[in-house]
């Protein structure tokens, strides 16, 4: 039988109010200066040299690469602008600005029309698609979770076990988004020979790059020293750049193990297993003690929820 947990309900002291989440919608992912600097670098993802990341990132808004960590079904598929109130109401009271949880990169390939600019997987941008399906159709299964006598198992989806993780915490509604924006790939490993082909002074630029985007996205939330979880290795470039993510408050940025299906197992704080979850929490615990913000979670219970145990 599955670990479960009692439902509970959440608080959170940062919720997102109408405004703050249309404003999303609308607000570029780069500003002129980062287009002009995003332009400096290769697609580093395709042979096309014309192909540049501001290319990839240019016309997109950041509800176009970020979503929120809760169930969204089906409603939340009509385009907006007209369904935006709907949508907001469907979510108020659970999406908040106090978390933000950062991902890797968008998973994808080359679009099919022969630019070659890498996209996510679908091709389209349908508002808030990072980490729910396309276009919803499906009632968005993953984040479903399962409670009592319930017995749902999607054990090897990455996304379900994101859900597991944050569901009946203040986690549940957290901005989600991707550390390495406009470079869709289809593995780490991809993902990784594209970064290694620059020199250390293009990276560290590139990563500042990065961070100043996210730094806008908590800005247009409106988030009030959020507490950054930031998956795997992008944890430790996170942390190098601290003083630009969180004006030097490094204990803001928490590490959250990757939850794919190929990154279980025990041996790393990095990899889904209890002990790595188990300290998530406690960390956040910690973060949430000293910003006077309440966290009513059983780490241990939630750990081994969380990992199925």
């Amino acid at each position: 039988m599955l670990a479960s947990l009692p439902r509970r309900e959440t608080i959170n002291t940062h919720d997102i109010d109408l405004d703050t989440f249309s404003r999303l919608t609308t607000t570029p992912i780069l500003t002129d200066e980062q287009r002009n600097s995003f332009g400096n670098y290769p697609s580093l993802l395709t042979n096309r040299n014309s192909t540049t990341l501001a290319d990839n990132l240019d016309g997109l808004h950041l509800s176009d690469v970020g979503t929120w960590a809760t169930y969204l079904g089906k409603d939340l598929g009509v385009d907006p602008p007209g369904s935006l109130s709907e949508q907001w109401k469907h979510l108020r009271g659970t999406i908040n600005a106090d978390f933000i949880i950062v991902e890797m990169n968008w998973a994808g390939k080359a679009s099919e029309d022969g630019t070659e600019i890498w996209v996510p997987y679908g091709g389209e941008y349908p508002v808030w698609h990072n980490f729910h399906t396309p276009p919803f159709t499906t009632d968005d299964e993953s984040w479903v979770v399962a409670h009592g006598d319930e017995h749902i198992n999607r054990g090897s989806n990455g996304v379900f076990r994101l859900a597991r993780a944050v569901d009946g915490t203040p986690l549940q509604g957290a901005w989600v988004t991707d550390f390495w924006k406009g470079m869709a790939t289809q593995s780490s490993i991809e993902l990784n020979k594209a970064l290694s082909t620059l020199n250390k002074e293009e990276r560290t630029r590139l990563e500042s790059g990065m961070i100043s985007i996210l730094r806008k996205e908590a800005e247009t939330l409106g988030a009030r020293k959020p507490i950054w979880l930031v998956v795997g290795h992008d944890y430790d470039t996170a942390m190098r750049h601290a003083d630009e993510l969180t004006d030097g408050e490094d204990w803001r940025i928490i590490l959250i193990p990757h939850h794919s299906g190929q990154n279980q197992g025990k041996g790393s704080l990095k990899r889904w297993n209890y002990l790595s979850l188990l300290t998530m929490y406690k960390s956040i615990q910690d973060a949430c003690n000293r910003l006077g913000r309440p966290w009513n979670v059983d780490a241990e219970a939630q750990a081994r929820f969380a990992t199925m145990a």
